[in-house]
């Protein structure tokens, strides 16, 4: 894609997410030429500022930013009519993950370990109106269910207890446990589900279905 085609292009700005500035700022140096505003967010308020702006923006993200969720953060901004394409481009994500990400309005979908030229790829294939997933993270049903995450009974009663806005020493009493066990198992909720804050794990578990009442 070269820069030249992006001029009839609906995507001019380009907005890169990401926890750690050098990060997206490298990112930003291999695709930038190709729009004409280009921009770093390091924070769910920069990216909100970001898109404020207006114009319309293609947003290149991580899955999380300083604890908070990328996915939740699109739904947000999609459901203010903000005209934003994101492309999710984390280190690490499951087939699973990846068709979450798109049902909930993602545009596309690749590992940060892909050459560059499948991220171009990507790129203009969101600039002329496809969606695009690596091929390594399409599932079929079956794969989807096999990935569900698979709490113990234990950690499913703490999970939703903390999605009822209890605090761990509620829990700890509420289920007969001491403090670090609590604390524990929401470690171990949070390592299942590969996330790094309380808040990102709700936003998992919500999409993941494991929120609903059994």
């Amino acid at each position: 894609m070269s820069s030249a085609s992006t001029t009839a292009l609906p995507y001019r700005r380009l907005v890169v997410v990401d926890s750690y500035s050098i990060v997206a700022e490298g990112i930003a140096s291999l695709v930038g030429e190709h729009f004409e505003h280009v921009s770093v967010a390091t924070t769910a308020q920069s990216l909100r500022a970001d898109l404020s702006l207006g114009a319309e923006a293609l947003v290149l993200a991580d899955l999380y930013v300083a604890g908070t969720s990328c996915v939740s953060l699109m739904r947000e901004m999609l459901t203010k009519g903000t005209n934003a394409a994101f492309v999710f481009l984390p280190a690490e994500a499951t087939a699973a993950v990846a068709a979450q990400a798109m049902e909930a309005g993602a545009k596309a979908f690749l590992h940060r370990r892909c050459p560059v030229q499948e991220l171009e790829r990507a790129i203009a294939a969101v600039q002329t109106g496809y969606t695009y997933v690596a091929a390594s993270l399409i599932a079929t049903r079956e794969d989807l269910a096999r990935q569900r995450p698979s709490l113990t009974t234990k950690q499913q009663l703490v999970l939703k207890l903390v999605a009822g806005g209890r605090s761990a020493p509620d829990i700890a009493e509420a289920l007969h446990l001491s403090l670090r066990t609590v604390e524990s198992h929401k470690r171990a909720i949070m390592r299942q589900l590969g996330v790094q804050s309380v808040a990102a794990m709700l936003d998992v578990a919500k999409n993941e279905g494991l929120l609903d009442s059994s």
